[in-house]
Parts: structure tokens; C-alpha cells; sequence
């Protein structure tokens, strides 16, 4: 037998809804603050200056969230029953604790890289975190949704593509909230175009070799010429890094139904300018002596040189 719902019985189930997803806001949202700050003060603020990170901070978290909350409301707009209300704050969830954890090896010598020490071991703390806070609701959150939110975050793990020259995930997406966070983790390039695509590069080059750009550092006539280099090859794969992730957006978005699809496709629009401000940017870089280069991809910070 069908069960209908009286009028009086139906507005109820709605406002218990609305005043759920009420709560769940206010929690989520103070909690991201939190969050952020506590990134900002572990990787920006450190007073051991090696744990600061350039690209691995709050801003790249902020800009995560935001990415995934645009990403999750367009597809809501498109069709709710794919994406409710709640899933869009599970999705914020994902974004701001995915970055929580950063475990690393320090680089030797001037060009030694920054590592990390165990592979999908920020991911998976970072995805414990996450579920602990949720835990800390037990009225707000089911344990589906920590499932979900747990494979979003152990979902940014991420490998090189040798065939496209750029990232990709190294695991495929469980659910709508990890395939969305993994566009937003990677969407500098299509959502938000060249000048921040060219800030972010110049961030993680920063970050992933910090020896070169530490205040106290000086070089030779010959170290300045391997950095310069170095830096050259650098902006220069950055041309291929986007044209990589363009030619794997279609195949990323496959994990959504074809009618949310056209929805995602408007948001990473900014592929080409991108494309066109990483050529730019590598030719002008060509013609620049060390020091400028060293500032342009610095942001403002100065290497001393030796003459």
C-alpha cells in the first residue's frame, strides 16, 4: 500500500530538513574557518620556517573550497536528485581538510626536491581528520557521509600522466563529491585562468624546491645558470601541464551523468587563456637575466647572487 502524507505531516518533514541542513551549515562553516586558520599558522606561520609551505597552504585551501562549492551548486541547479543541498557541504568538508596533513622530506643540495615521506599519507590523515570532526555530530552527519567525504579526500592522491605531461588522479573518483573535489583541487588552469594558473606554478616550484629560494642563499656564476635552467624547463612544461588537463577534462567528467555535464563544462572555460598566458609567460622569462627571473618567480623575493 502506498503511504501519503497529510499536508500537516509533509510541511513537517520539510522544515526538519531545512533545519538540518541550517545546522549543518553553521557547523561546516565555522569549521572551515578553523580549519584554514590552523593551515595558516602550520604552513605559512611556522615558526620552524622549513615546514612553511608556498603552494600548500591557506590559500590553496581557500580556493579549493570555492572551487568545489561552484562546481557542486551547478550541478545542484542542473539536477538536485544528483547533487542535494547537503552533498554541497560535504563536498566543502572534503575541500578544506584535504591539505590538513602535509608529511614530507626535506631536499638536500641547491636543486634537492621536496617529497613526501610516504606516499597517500597526508591523504589518508588528512581524511581521518575529517571524519573525526563529522563524528563529533553524530546527529548531523551518517556514517554514509563520512564514507563519502573519506574517499573524496584519499581520492586528491595524485600521479603523473607521462602521456599528457601533467596530474591526474591516481585512483578512480567512488562518488560525486570525489570526482568533484578532484576538479577542484586541479582546476586552477580552467576555472580561474592565467594569472592565478601562473601563481600557482610559481608557488610550487617555490615548494618544491625551497633551497633555491632561501633568503640566505648565494650563488655562482655556474649555480646560477643550472637554477636558471631549471626554472626555463619549469615554465615551459607548465605549457604542457594545461593542455594536459584539458585534454583529460572529458574523460574526468564522465563520472557524472550526462545532464550535469554541460553545467561542469561552463565553469572550465579559462582552459585556452591559460594556455596562452603559460606561452607568454615562458617566452618572456627567455630574455630575463637571473636576478629577474629569480623575482618574477619569487613574487617579490630576492636571492643574493655572487658577481
Amino acid at each position: 500500500m502506498e503511504l501519503r502524507l497529510e499536508p500537516r505531516q509533509i510541511e513537517m518533514h520539510q522544515n526538519a530538513e531545512t533545519t538540518s541542513i541550517e545546522q549543518v551549515r553553521t557547523v561546516v562553516n565555522k569549521r572551515i574557518q578553523e580549519v584554514i586558520e590552523e593551515i595558516r599558522n602550520r604552513y605559512e606561520k611556522n615558526t620552524d620556517t622549513a615546514e612553511n609551505l608556498d603552494f600548500h597552504n591557506a590559500r590553496h585551501t581557500e580556493n579549493v573550497v570555492k572551487r568545489i562549492e561552484t562546481i557542486l551548486e551547478a550541478m545542484h541547479k542542473a539536477d538536485p536528485r544528483i547533487v542535494s543541498g547537503r552533498d554541497i557541504f560535504l563536498g566543502k568538508v572534503s575541500a578544506v581538510f584535504h591539505d590538513l596533513h602535509q608529511s614530507f622530506e626535506m631536499p638536500m643540495g641547491l636543486l634537492g626536491e621536496r617529497t613526501a615521506s610516504i606516499p597517500g599519507n597526508s591523504e589518508k590523515t588528512s581524511a581521518d581528520s575529517a571524519v573525526n570532526f563529522m563524528s563529533l555530530y553524530p546527529n548531523l552527519f551518517f556514517d554514509n557521509e563520512k564514507t563519502l567525504v573519506q574517499d573524496a579526500i584519499l581520492s586528491t592522491e595524485v600521479e603523473f600522466d607521462i602521456r599528457y605531461r601533467t596530474v591526474r588522479a591516481k585512483e578512480k573518483s567512488k562518488n560525486s563529491i570525489a570526482a568533484a573535489l578532484v576538479l577542484a583541487d586541479t582546476g586552477t588552469a580552467g576555472m580561474d585562468g592565467g594569472p592565478a594558473f601562473i601563481e600557482d606554478g610559481n608557488a610550487l616550484f617555490r615548494e618544491r624546491f625551497p633551497n633555491i629560494f632561501k633568503e640566505t642563499a648565494v650563488f655562482d656564476e655556474k649555480e646560477q645558470t643550472i637554477i636558471r635552467q631549471k626554472i626555463l624547463n619549469w615554465s615551459e612544461g607548465q605549457i604542457q601541464f594545461v593542455r594536459g588537463r584539458q585534454a583529460l577534462f572529458e574523460e574526468e567528467i564522465s563520472f557524472f551523468q550526462e545532464d550535469v555535464r554541460p553545467a561542469i563544462r561552463k565553469l572550465f572555460s579559462k582552459f585556452e587563456e591559460s594556455v596562452q598566458a603559460a606561452q607568454e609567460k615562458f617566452l618572456q622569462r627567455t630574455n630575463m637575466n637571473f636576478n629577474d627571473l629569480m623575482a618574477d618567480m619569487s613574487s617579490g623575493l630576492h636571492s643574493k647572487t655572487l658577481h
